[in-house]
């Protein structure tokens, strides 16, 4: 089964590290989502490595808006929902996803 995982942000100086985590987990994740407020900005070209990450611009700004948004967008049956300053465990997403 195929995995999203949705992220609010405005940008966190950890956000590569989160990305970095998820990128290098025992489980592979389908697509990832930032949700950004309207006004920040988040440059692709910054990301460019990640090659399943969509940048998604929320129409409201706040953390549970933006959550929401990204869980609209999402493709698939399970939907992981994280932190932009979380760093997983190599093996975190895998056991999450066995249980």
């Amino acid at each position: 089964m195929k995995i999203s995982v949705v992220i609010p942000t405005i940008g966190n100086r950890n956000l590569r590290k989160t990305l970095n985590s998820i990128y290098n987990s025992s489980k592979k994740v389908d697509e990832i989502i930032l949700s950004v407020p309207p006004g920040h900005k988040i440059f692709r070209n910054n990301f460019q490595a990640y090659k399943n990450l969509k940048i998604h611009i929320s129409k409201t700004k706040g953390q549970v808006a933006q959550r929401i948004e990204g869980f609209i967008k999402a493709k698939n049956k399970f939907v992981m929902q994280m932190d932009d300053d979380i760093v997983l465990e190599k093996n975190c997403l895998g056991l999450m996803y066995d249980f």
